[in-house]
Parts: C-alpha cells; structure tokens; sequence
C-alpha cells in the first residue's frame, strides 16, 4: 500500500507545481489518508476506512478535491482540496520555532502539516468544537506519534489565551466578523488566514498582517473561495457581507473601539470588527 499511495502523491505533486520545498516535504510526511477515517458516499452513506480497505478508496482519498468528513443531515466538516491547502500553507510563511493558532480542526491534518513544518520548536494550538472531530484528530495524531500539535475543545472564535501571542493563525472556516480577541492574541506582523463568508456561497480568503499595536490587520492576498461556515456557541446579529470589489480592493481590518476616518471605497461595521475597503 505504501507503494501506491506514494505514487499518488508523486502524481499530485507533478500536476500542481509552485509550491515551496517545506510544503511538499509536510505533504509527503503526512499522508492526507491517515486523516479521513470516514468517507461519504453520496448522498447519506458514510464508509468506515480501515487497514483492510483502504488501497481500494486511496484514488479517491489523495484525489485533488474536498472530503465531506463530517455530517449527519448536512456537511458540517470537510477535508479541504489538497492544492487549496499547501497554496494557504504557503501563503502563511512557516517557520521552524512559530507558535499557531487554529480555529477548526477539522480532520488534524492541516495542523498536522503545519506541525511538520514549525518543527519541534514550534506548536499548534488548534481549537475544534465538534467533540467527535476532536476526538480523530486526536487518535490521528497519535498514531502519527505528532507531539507538537494540540486539539482542544472549544470555541476557536474566543482563540486561546494560555498559549497567546500567537506568530501565525489560521480560520479554517468562514464567518461574517472577526472575533475580537485575535487584534490582541497575535503578534505585531503576525500574518492571519481569515475566511470572509459572503452572500451566496462566495466566501473569500484574504491574507492579512498585524500592521500595529492596536490590532489593525491589512490585506496582501484575497482568493475566491468557498468554506463551511464556523461552528460557535456567540450569538450576535452580523450584515452579510456583499462589496463587489472585495477581490481587488485592499482591506483593513479594525478593533471596534477604534475611530476611522479614512477615505474608504465600502465600510462594514460588525459586532466585534470594522471593515474597510480601501
């Protein structure tokens, strides 16, 4: 089996070039099928993937899409497209010794391979509300023997303190607002990958870098997308988000409690972030 799945690593990495030499190494270090240990077939029959069955779904398990992993009447998890993720792996900029926040754990192996490229130094902190979904990232993690990688319980829109500042972090889900612990949770030039939900299913990924003390974040990247909406217990009223030049205008994020007075092309103001369009 591990012939086969090689190969089908080596096939995916020929077919989508570009990516850094410390992404390919976390994509050939972890394999992505030690992380889906439920499959859906469509359109309500979830298979169990064991040792005894897994080189029959292996061309479905690296093929270059999404996994529904985890849902009863609707996908509420997914394992995201493999070139989608080593792209926003890349965008993050790891380093050896970076400390991480995650919201969403999903499956683990996106904390798996950013754990991989941080090193021993390093640390993942990822924050899962699903008990079931904590519960095989967990046993995926072990069986890996991944120490530098934490799954807890929570909420991931309030972050978390203990382990903050964080160097990088990471929204592994799309929502209409910005939680506001993450103007305070990361560093000064920290670089944050954050899922903006939009109307109609068109989310969008922007790259943003803590450009001050006060917690602004500014955009240097934006990619259509689509994600699953975050899981929280937080109950606030949002305005859904639908500025048509949001791929081509550059974006500051701002805490609430800071005044704005800058000429702007579309301003949004949420519960607990402002957002600018500049």
């Amino acid at each position: 089996m591990t012939e086969l799945y090689k190969e089908l690593q080596d096939r995916f990495i020929a077919q989508n070039t570009g990516f850094s030499k410390e992404v390919i190494d976390a994509y050939y270090s972890v394999p992505r099928h030690m992380f889906v240990p439920y499959l859906r077939d469509y359109p309500d029959k979830w298979i169990t993937i064991t040792e005894d069955n897994v080189e029959e779904y292996l061309s479905i398990l690296y093929a270059d899409h999404p996994l529904a992993i985890f849902g009863v009447e609707q996908v509420i998890s997914t394992i995201s497209q493999p070139s989608f993720v080593l792209t926003i792996l890349d965008f993050l900029e790891l380093k050896p010794g970076h400390k991480v926040f995650e919201l969403g754990s999903g499956s683990g192996w996106n904390a798996a391979l950013m754990g991989h490229i941080i090193g021993r130094y390093g640390r993942v902190i990822s924050i899962e509300i699903i008990p079931d979904l904590v519960d095989r990232a967990k046993s995926c993690l072990d069986r890996l023997h991944i120490k530098n990688v934490k799954i807890i319980q929570g909420d991931g829109t309030e972050g978390y303190i203990d382990e903050a500042p964080y160097d990088r972090a990471i929204f592994t889900a799309g929502t209409y607002d910005l939680p506001a612990v993450f103007h305070k949770q990361l560093e000064d030039e920290a670089i944050l990958i954050f899922v903006l939900k939009g109307d109609l299913n068109s989310d969008i990924l922007y790259v943003l870098k803590k450009c001050d003390e006060e917690g602004c974040f500014i955009s240097t990247k934006a990619v259509s997308c689509s994600f699953v909406p975050v899981s929280t217990t937080a109950k606030h009223k949002i305005t859904e988000f639908n500025h048509p030049m949001a791929l081509t205008n550059t974006l500051r994020i701002y805490p609430n409690n800071k005044e704005i007075d800058i000429p702007c092309r579309h301003m949004m103001k949420q519960n607990e972030s402002t957002f600018v369009w500049l």
